[in-house]
């Protein structure tokens, strides 16, 4: 249900905050995506739509790789009730679930609340927020909060809505974070990013963080892929879960507090502690990477067994798209039994995993490993 104020409402679908649009009267389906300084149309949907495309590389498209491929011709977008003529980049964006995304210099000039897993527009900034957090919101191609008050360290808060993870530390942040407690409670990600390629990262509980003037509760933490000269953290769709914030980008300020209620007992992650990824983008093969002290390390699985089967099943292709409602094994509910098939070099065995919670309020904390 819509709220008093409230001029147009975006929840999220498969963790992206969509957008309903029109393109050449055409219906369209965006992401809105604060963190990126461009707006851009899929491959899939230029074709469809029967759109030009300046630029164009000749070869073959890799099946995996998000590409550019250049500048569609000019179109009508229907937005928000509004028209205008447009140029969007246009991405080669294999398994994408959306036609496109919606960077921030096109939308910034609304009032927008970002809150749990709904963005909405506003047609002025509440009353309410006055008793806020206020925070500078800094000039720049994507959504950046200034929290560097007096300080001259660097004090850029990224908002991403386009990332679905809670809270990124930049390299350095995260590095001080990581080992003011090297015991936090922690577990394994995996996933493709077009710059980055494949990456796995830690992903660790924070009872209680602060950046700058912002505290989050009870929240989700990694470190970025690679470092920003001007940020200290990223706040993924995700973080607002544990915070609201209301960016009058017109007025240069966001209005930001914490959510009272309570966190989920046992937030969706890693409950095995264990990724198996492929060594690049063309193999099929995939090879454990394992959290020291967790369930798959307990089990005797290592970095380098090379995954065969789940449950007796033959691992499907990672670079075949999952649908949305898709639960990952390791994901699944502590208490679940999951045996794995491996090989170590020549031989060929089977590890039983019992998933259990690694993160969330009240998680185990893990061994330091022996030297």
């Amino acid at each position: 249900p819509w709220e008093p104020g409230e001029l147009f409402v975006m929840t999220t679908t498969g963790g992206y905050v969509m957008v309903n649009a029109t393109v050449n009267d055409h219906a369209v389906r965006f992401v809105l995506d604060t963190g990126s300084e461009g707006s851009a149309l899929t491959q899939e949907m230029t074709t469809r739509l029967g759109l030009g495309v300046t630029g164009w590389p000749s070869g073959e498209l890799p099946a995996t790789d998000v590409v550019h491929l250049g500048v569609s011709e000019p179109f009508d977008l229907g937005i928000w009730g509004l028209r205008r003529r447009s140029m969007f980049e246009v991405l080669h964006f294999p398994g994408a679930g959306f036609d496109g995304l919606l960077g921030w210099p096109l939308i910034k000039r609304n009032v927008f609340r970002i809150a749990g897993s709904k963005v909405s527009i506003l047609r002025a900034v509440p009353s309410e927020a006055s008793s806020w957090l206020k925070i500078r919101v800094r000039s720049d191609g994507r959504l950046v909060l200034d929290v560097s008050g007096e300080s001259t360290e660097m004090g850029g808060v990224l908002v991403d809505t386009g990332a679905r993870k809670q809270l990124v530390l930049s390299k350095d942040e995260w590095r001080r974070w990581i080992a003011a407690d090297p015991t936090r409670p922690k577990t394994l990600m995996a996933y493709y990013g077009p710059s980055a390629g494949i990456v796995v990262r830690q992903v660790a509980w924070a009872d209680r963080i602060h950046i700058g003037p912002l505290t989050l509760t009870d929240v989700l933490v990694t470190e970025a892929d690679a470092p920003e000269s001007n940020y200290r953290a990223t706040l993924g769709l995700g973080a607002f879960e544990r915070l609201e914030l209301i960016v009058n980008e017109r007025d240069g300020v966001a209005h930001a507090r914490p959510v009272a209620a309570p966190a989920s007992s046992s937030p969706r992650h890693n409950r095995a502690g264990v990724v198996f990824v492929p060594a690049d983008l063309k193999t099929k093969e995939v090879k454990a990477v394992v959290l020291h002290g967790g369930p798959a390390w307990s089990a005797g699985i290592r970095d380098g067994d090379v995954l065969l089967r789940v449950n007796g099943d033959h691992v499907p292709d990672w670079r075949v798209p999952r649908p949305d409602d898709h639960i990952p094994w390791t994901e699944r509910a502590a208490g679940t039994k999951l045996t794995f098939t491996l090989r170590r070099g020549e031989r060929e065995f089977d590890s039983s995993v019992v998933l259990r919670d690694l993160v969330g309020p009240g998680a185990p904390r893990l061994p330091l490993p022996r030297e």
